[in-house]
């Protein structure tokens, strides 16, 4: 059973002020609880679980010598967020990395530029994750990346994906040996791009894509050809997804 100060603390974790407080976020159902035990153990704070997921589950929670509580299921429907969430939730701590401290890192990056949708954002951690791709930059005022939502998206791809905060100011002249490329409706198509060279794709904001200022400091600027019936854009995730299997593969 969990105490009233426990109760109290977990539910503060869906306040993202408290989560970079106290540096953990919540991971809720049983599909992402375990994928994040199968591949990210190390992570994970404490899990709280009702008693059948966790004699289910035992032998996963002891191989891994991982802390937990067994709180009945009104309590767990007390600590969530999202009413299909059952059986269990996770309390893991943030992937804290500092750009410098990341030994190898991978041929071609993404800047996401005030991505705000959390489940676009997810989406595209997740992407990354698939295609091998261990760090995203991210600017300010994108979404939450703990965010429930985004967690929910990304599913434990949020546990083994770096996420680096960058101003646009600061990618070129950190970058050098990187060629910048911006993504816009109007640019060249993207297959003309050099795959020998190394690139940073800029993915724009949902409603306004990239700022002018941006686009000015890229040295190309692409675009994904369109047969469209109606459609005025193509969503971001899809567009970084199209971009990753093309170049990282």
């Amino acid at each position: 059973m969990l105490a009233t100060k426990d109760i109290k603390w977990i539910k503060r974790l869906h306040e993202k002020e408290a989560r970079y407080e106290l540096g953990y976020y919540l991971a809720e159902g049983s599909k992402l609880v375990l994928d994040l035990i199968k591949h990210n153990p190390r992570t994970i704070y404490k899990i709280f679980g009702t008693t059948s997921w966790i004699i289910q589950n035992e032998a996963k929670i002891r191989e891994n010598e991982l802390n937990y509580n067994i709180i009945s299921e009104s309590q767990l429907s007390s600590i969530t967020s999202l009413k299909s969430t059952k059986h269990v939730l996770a309390v893991v701590q943030f992937n804290h990395i500092e750009l410098s401290s990341i030994s190898r890192l991978p041929k071609n990056l993404y800047y996401l530029y005030q991505v705000q949708d959390p489940g676009n954002l997810g989406t595209l951690i997740r992407t990354a994750d698939w295609f091998g791709i261990n760090t995203l930059l991210l600017s300010e005022h994108c979404a939450d990346p703990y965010n429930n939502k985004c967690v929910q998206a990304s599913m434990s791809s949020i546990a083994r994906v770096n996420l680096i905060q960058m101003d646009f100011k600061r990618i070129k002249s950190h970058f050098t040996d990187y060629t910048l490329v911006s993504t816009t409706t109007t640019g060249m198509d993207y297959k003309e791009l050099n795959n020998a060279s190394k690139f940073i794709f800029c993915l724009g904001n949902e409603a306004h894509g990239l700022p002018p200022e941006l686009i000015e400091v890229c040295d190309f600027n692409v675009s994904i050809k369109s047969n469209s019936l109606g459609s005025e854009s193509l969503n971001v995730s899809i567009c970084g997804g199209i971009l990753m299997s093309f170049f990282n593969i």
